[in-house]
């Protein structure tokens, strides 16, 4: 709109929108976890202890979200969900190194892994709000939570005997973070 003075600037009613969203989505989460057990001035074949586990999580499944966004002249701000069914395909991969010179003591030496199929579920939940600093420049800002539960997490797959065949999947996690962003139109 051309204003009294010969100046245009953006005029608009300000409003709320609301949508909804269905898919398909892939996610891949993996964790890795060390232990490391070190004697000081011992050389590490005498003596030495470590436990490494490799995680890995490829879900596969169904979502459906929403966002509502309350829209204002120069800025709005809005918040977002989505929720989804997966299947699951976890595997673990870890190995034991042990070394001792006590002869008495029961040492470990094993690389396996596993892996199997299960139902997992994924929740997200975002806050955002954006301000428009001028007709080129404007200010992003959030904070998002994320629910997993259905994975095989690594501390979850300890084990000290002498094998493992299985692998858990009843782990869950949840993520939390902000964002802070600037965005710049030519």
């Amino acid at each position: 709109v051309m204003t009294p003075d010969g100046n245009w600037h953006k005029e608009m009613n300000e409003t709320h929108n609301f949508s909804f969203l269905t898919g398909v989505r892939w996610m891949r989460y993996t964790e890795q976890f060390s232990l490391q057990s070190r004697q000081t001035g011992v050389d590490f074949n005498t003596y030495h202890g470590d436990y490494n586990i490799n995680a890995e999580n490829n879900l596969l499944g169904v979502q459906a979200g929403f966002d509502l966004i309350e829209q204002h002249n120069r800025w709005n701000w809005g918040i977002n969900g989505k929720a989804g069914l997966y299947a699951t395909f976890a595997s673990q991969q870890q190995s034991v190194s042990t070394a001792d010179p006590d002869p008495t003591l029961f040492l470990l030496q094993r690389q396996d892994h596993a892996s199997t199929t299960g139902a997992a579920f994924e929740g997200e939940l975002g806050f955002y709000a954006n301000y428009q600093i001028s007709a080129r420049w404007t200010l992003h800002a959030g904070y998002d939570f994320l629910f997993l539960r259905g994975l095989a997490t690594a501390p979850q797959q300890f084990n000290f005997s002498k094998q493992r065949t299985e692998i858990g999947i009843d782990g869950y996690e949840f993520m939390t973070g902000g964002s802070l962003g600037f965005e710049f139109v030519f």
